[in-house]
């Protein structure tokens, strides 16, 4: 029953079914182009040789440090993404292997300069025109070409700049026995390598101990640790879904590691009475046991007006149907929206299928909110 404040393509008729299997076919319908399988049996380090990143959603921490050795050490590397939400709690852990590369650092073209001079010294520095000012940075990885006279830099391997200036660097190699440069050459920005570092956590945390421990802290995290609560997972979701395109790619930095995230300031400011926590055994049991149920019946009554159906319009109300916002007998929830439903909105507006292609989006969207809890008043 969780589950249904959570996972949008669950329904009560789902309840007691693997979540993998009854979520097969929803997932299948917002892209026909990509194939969705379930795999309903014990996992093992077997199954993740088969794919090219691995992502973890509900792991213990002693299966979640087996299989990450295991993508570690597999080869290639199998980039690792491991997350979860306890309540208003989450975090993301990413180890995308000892020689991860990223091709791409900031989505821009790679930064250029047109060689002027190279000397034959240890180490050797670099002069270029002098019509821009270089955007190298100490650290950058370029690679030369077209250099004539000093020919053993055009072997394409990246060299690090050192000693970055406005019109010339630095690289750490040694030319001294190297051709003497002639003329030409263009020096380009290259891929940086992301070296995870190699002490494991459990070495890195020997030493820490903290004076005092948050009572009040630790009892919001233990009465809200069961709970996934949709709008911290809708964050942690695309969080983990940008941390695996890159992972894919290799472009933009990963997340280093560790991501960690809370949001205590959602709490009512009243003080919670532990009775007020206790479930009900109903579909929002989750959102009870962090806000206590008088906001769940304030949620339930709410009248609330949504302009727009598009990418952020879907987004809200997919969320206030998983939460039970307007889903009382006095909550209304009204939505407008005067644009069709096109093509290219299906790739971010998730309500929407092949087939509502032309209609209004409001309607569709009603529809496709009242389908994930049939309570919702719109």
């Amino acid at each position: 029953m969780w589950d249904l404040s959570g996972n949008f393509f669950l329904s009560e008729d789902d309840i007691g079914k693997n979540r993998a299997a009854a979520c097969v076919e929803k997932l299948q319908e917002l892209n026909n182009a990509v194939l969705v399988s379930a795999l309903t049996e014990g996992l093992t380090t077997e199954h993740l040789s088969k794919f090219q990143a691995v992502v973890f959603t509900n792991l213990s921490l002693d299966k979640a440090v087996e299989f990450n050795d295991y993508c570690r050490s597999h080869q290639p590397p199998i980039p690792f993404i491991k997350t979860e939400v306890c309540g208003l709690f989450g975090s993301v852990f990413c180890d995308f292997g000892p020689e991860f590369t990223v091709l791409d650092v900031d989505g821009e073209d790679p930064h250029t300069g047109i060689i002027a001079s190279i000397s034959n010294d240890n180490p050797a520095m670099v002069s270029c025109v002098d019509d821009e000012r270089l955007e190298f940075q100490d650290g950058d990885l370029v690679v030369f070409s077209e250099v004539s006279g000093m020919t053993e830099l055009n072997d394409g391997k990246p060299r690090k700049i050192v000693d970055a200036r406005p019109f010339s660097f630095c690289i750490e190699e040694d030319t001294r026995n190297f051709g003497i440069y002639a003329k030409g050459g263009i020096v380009t920005q290259d891929a940086r390598k992301f070296v995870e570092f190699t002490a494991s956590i459990n070495e890195a945390a020997i030493d820490y101990k903290m004076d005092e421990l948050d009572e009040k802290l630790l009892q919001h995290f233990a009465s809200g640790s069961r709970a996934v609560l949709n709008p911290m997972a809708a964050m942690f979701g695309g969080i983990v879904g940008q941390e695996l395109v890159k992972a894919c790619s290799g472009k933009f930095h990963p997340q280093y590691q560790f991501f960690y995230f809370d949001s205590l300031e959602s709490l009512p400011t009243y003080a919670l009475d532990p009775k007020d926590l206790k479930p009900l055994n109903s579909r929002y049991d989750a959102q009870i046991s962090v806000f206590g149920s008088k906001l769940q019946k304030k949620m339930r009554d709410s009248n609330i007006f949504v302009v727009g159906s598009g990418a952020l319009g879907c987004e809200f109300l997919k969320n206030f149907a998983l939460m039970g916002v307007s889903c009382g007998r006095k909550g209304k929830l009204t939505i407008t929206d005067d644009d069709v439903i096109e093509k290219s909105n299906l790739s971010r507006q998730f309500l929407f299928r092949d087939w509502n292609i032309g209609q209004a989006k409001s309607t569709v969207a009603a529809t496709a909110a009242s389908a994930i809890n049939s309570c919702l008043h719109i």
